[in-house]
Formats: structure tokens, sequence, C-alpha cells
């Protein structure tokens, strides 16, 4: 997943934990409602690591300094040298990493209810009318959490301005829509008691839209504002209102506002950890900070390479002066002393063995943080063939995080459903991470299970459906099993087989006293 770092706080080579002011004139005051609350400047510091890893080699040159520090008596020339050097060997391992831990999550679709509103089925195909169905917009909200440690979906509603009633809206295709949020562009959060459930109050989210340029045909120009939503008592009792602030010379200004039909803010957070009301560092930190380390390693280890490992001529016994112009070395040296030297130089090739022992170590530092990431520990002496699929549910960090998830997506979609009057359609990520491996002799075994009786064939298609053998797309242990039964009705019930004659074709039997005589002709020949 890339994030547009165009519309993101600035980040500056030496970090103080805040970010400086975001597109526009540095010297232009900013509103209040502009700048970031306590809980996204604690957050900064992590962002700026993470950041750096997801935006690769262009945000690693932009940084500069940041995270490839500049050598003692290092000129800018050689310095920009070693670094575009160092960022074309940059590898993401943190970018893969997340991606793994994301498809296994991910790897089997979200499973929706039995009965499903015909008039949101579509919608949950184009949740964002970009395309992007409930399994995609799932996938990449829960790794922008993984990211940020925490992300924020809002589930929009176009303007109904000259729309009467639902009617009027179904006819013009006005429907929910979801935009999601990475933590860095929410730049304030609160949130209150609803009932039995902890719901968000008021946010404020950092925008930067494009606009036409007044005048001008085709010339666009991006316009940072801030989108506020909190809630409000009016006659009708609590609604939700939403207020767009741009800023001109003269400060502040809202641009655009109104009030929703919502009783609740219309935006669900998805938090991977909420302790300390989530200001704390993403569960993937450290794998970015290692993969930086594994940056200006292999950025050492390139530049060690171009300047020691090409052998260089060495002359002793004379002066520069005395050698006069060199020319080529590709050929031979001529040298007007007889007493002078000359050598190849070059470093031993053991000098590399332990910064490329340290980068090795580096990354298996990394895999082991995202292994251990996924799965829990095992205790000593339990049984892995017993257990395995238990611990993986019930104790790994990345099933909790599934946990999580589940519930804030379930959350969004009932607040969609509550825009077009519906009741709550609720679903189910699967956890069922680790894929059960199924040999041809365990099938074998089963299939004598179920012949002896003591195995419905419902529990082992079941089983073998678990067991991911391949089964066509669409495929379902209900629909084969209706299959199965009629197959075996049809399979039951008396077979009549058709009579190739026909009633009218067959002949009655014959009578030996009405056999015609026969033809004297044909019996003499």
């Amino acid at each position: 997943m890339a994030y547009n770092y165009s519309d993101r706080f600035k980040a500056t080579a030496v970090r103080d934990g805040k970010p400086n002011i975001a597109a526009g004139d540095p010297q232009q005051k900013r509103s209040p409602v502009f700048l970031p609350g306590d809980l996204h400047e604690e957050m900064c510091p992590y962002w700026d690591a993470i950041e750096a890893v997801r935006g690769g080699t262009q945000k690693l040159l932009e940084m500069g300094e940041a995270y490839l520090p500049k050598e003692p008596m290092e000129d800018d020339e050689a310095y920009s040298r070693r670094l575009n050097r160092a960022v074309l060997g940059f590898t993401p391992w943190y970018v893969r990493l997340v991606a793994g831990m994301t498809g296994t999550v991910f790897r089997k679709p979200v499973v929706m209810p039995e009965q499903v509103p015909v008039e949101v089925e579509p919608q949950f195909k184009d949740l964002t009318l970009k395309g992007d169905g409930i399994d995609a917009v799932s996938a990449e909200w829960f790794e922008s959490g993984v990211d940020y440690n925490y992300a924020g979906m809002l589930i929009d509603y176009p303007d109904t301005e000259g729309l009467q009633t639902r009617r009027d809206e179904r006819d013009r295709q006005v429907r929910p829509y979801w935009i999601l949020y990475p933590g860095s562009k929410i730049l304030d959060i609160e949130y209150s008691q609803q009932g039995s459930v902890r719901k968000v109050s008021f946010v404020r989210l950092h925008q930067v839209v494009k606009e036409s340029v007044e005048g001008s045909e085709f010339e666009k120009e991006l316009i940072e504002q801030v989108l506020v939503y909190d809630l409000m008592a009016t006659p009708d009792g609590t609604r939700c209102r939403y207020r767009i602030f741009r800023q001109d010379d003269d400060g502040e200004f809202v641009h655009k506002q109104g009030i929703t039909s919502l009783d609740e803010v219309p935006f669900v957070v998805f938090a991977v950890d909420k302790k300390n009301d989530m200001a704390i560092a993403p569960p993937m930190t450290q794998i970015a900070n290692l993969n930086l380390k594994h940056y200006q390693l292999s950025g050492d280890i390139d530049h060690a390479l171009h300047i020691g490992a090409v052998p260089r001529l060495f002359i002793f016994g004379m002066s520069a002066n005395e050698l006069g112009d060199l020319g080529s070395t590709s050929e031979a040296v001529c040298i007007p002393n007889p007493d002078a030297k000359v050598e190849w130089v070059v470093a031993p090739i053991t000098s590399y063995d332990a910064l490329q022992s340290r980068i090795e170590k580096c990354e298996l530092q990394m895999a082991s943080l995202a292994l251990a990431a996924m799965h829990a520990q095992k205790n000593v002496g339990e049984s892995a063939d017993a257990k395995k699929l238990d611990r993986a549910q019930s104790d790994s960090i990345l099933s909790q995080m599934a946990i999580a998830f589940q519930t804030a997506l379930n959350q969004a979609l009932a607040i969609h459903c509550k825009y077009i009057g519906l009741e709550p359609v609720e679903v189910e990520i699967p956890r069922d991470f680790d894929a059960t491996q199924i040999t041809s002799d365990m099938v074998r075994a089963l299939a004598d299970v179920v012949n002896t009786g003591r195995l419905t064939t419902e529990t082992f298609l079941r089983i073998l459906h678990r067991g991911e053998l391949g089964f066509p797309d669409g495929w379902t242990v209900e629909d084969e099993v209706k299959r199965l039964e009629a197959e075996n009705k049809q399979e039951a019930a008396p077979k009549q087989l058709p009579d190739p004659f026909g009633e009218e074709d067959i002949p009655d039997e014959a009578d030996p006293e009405s056999e015609p005589e026969p033809d004297p002709e044909s019996v003499d020949q």
C-alpha cells in the first residue's frame, strides 16, 4: 500500500517529535483547527521511521542525513554520491513483512452472513465508489492500522441537496461510501460512552483536495482543509454535525457545513493496541527501525566495496612532481627512477566479512520479530500437532489484531446500513491462519471412518475444504451435500429401461396354427 506524502506534514532532518507546517507559506500562522493534537504529536516520531521505509528510495533521498548520517570531514558532493548509491540498494523488508502479515489475515475472504439485504449486497462489492469491495477495503484498512497503530474509516454520504425522499436517493443512486484515513491524517479524536459502546464523538481530519483554478480550463490547485465531525443537540435530538475549515490570509473560515441524519459520528477507528489511548509504538516499529539499520549497513558495504574492492596503483620512491603525468594505468607505467617501486594494493576480501555478517544478523532479527508477531511462543513440551491451530487462534498477536479489526469492521457496516435505514449486517474475519496440511493417507483414513458410519459425509467434506485441496471457486459444503443426497436418491430409485421397440412395434405371440404356408418357389431355392 502506498501513501501520498505530498499532503503529509513535512519531516525535517533533525527529529524533534513535532511536524512542521503543512503545504503553504511556512511563515503563515496556523489556525488552531489545523494544528495536530497531543496524540498526533506523540506518535510522529514512530511514524517517521514507518513512512521512511514505506516511501522507499524517494523518501530516503528526501530525508538525507536523518537516516544516513554524514561522515566526519565528508563534503557534500561525496555524501551525495554515497547517498544515491545507498538508496538504490534499499530493500523494503518492512513492506514485505507487513504485506505478508496482512495476507495471512485475509488469505480467506470475509465471511458474509447467509442473508444479505438486496439493497446493500452490490454496495459491499464497491464500498469506495472506486471498485474496491469489502475484502480489498478490509485489507487496506488493516494494513494502515498496523503501520500507524490506528487508522480510521469515514463512512461518508453524498450531498442530498434537492432530494426529498429515500426513493429520490435510490433513483439518483445516492449511497454511502468509505474513505480511509491513516493515523497521520487524524489530527485529533475524542470518544464518549454511547450506550454500551465507546464511540467517536469528535474528530478532526486533515485533507488536501484538488480544485480547478478560477478562469482556467486545465489548471488545478491543491487546497488544504480540515474536516470536523462532532455531536450537537437539535430539536430532533442529538445529531452529527460536519464542518470544513479552510484558511486564508485573514485566518480560518468555514467553507462548508451541515447536519447529517445520524445520531453518531460516522467514523470508526481500528486500533491495534489501545493502551494509553493508542499513544504507543505501532507493532512493527522495531522491524521498521531494523530495516533502516539494514539500509545503513548495506550503504556502508556498498561504499566500502566501491572504494576498497577496486585495486589502486601505488608508486613508492618518487614524488608526484618527479613522476609527472601518469596517463593510463591499464597498459604500463614508465618510471625514470630505477629505485622506485610500483605495486597494486587492494583490501583483503575478509575485511568485508564483519559487515556482511552484521547485515545477515539484521535480516534474521527482522524475520524473527515478524514471526513472533504472527504466532505466540510455544510452551515447553507443548504438542505442536495437537494445539497448533488453537494456539494461533487464542494466543497469537495476529489473532488479537484480527478480533479487534472484526469489531471495527462491523461498526462501520452498521453505520453504512443505518444511513439507508437497514438493520446492521455483521461479518466475520476467518482466523484459521495456518493451512491444515492433509495427506493422501489422511484422506483414505477419513474415508474409511465415513464408510463405517462413525463420521458424517458433511464433516468429512468440511475437513477436506479446510485442508484447501483445491476445490473449484464458489464450491460450498452445503451445495455438495445437496448434490450427494440428490444422487443417492436417484441411485436408490428403481430404474426402468426404455423399450426400444415401443408399444405398437411389439409383435403378438406367434400362433403355430396360423402360420402361413411357405412359398414353393422359395423352398425349392
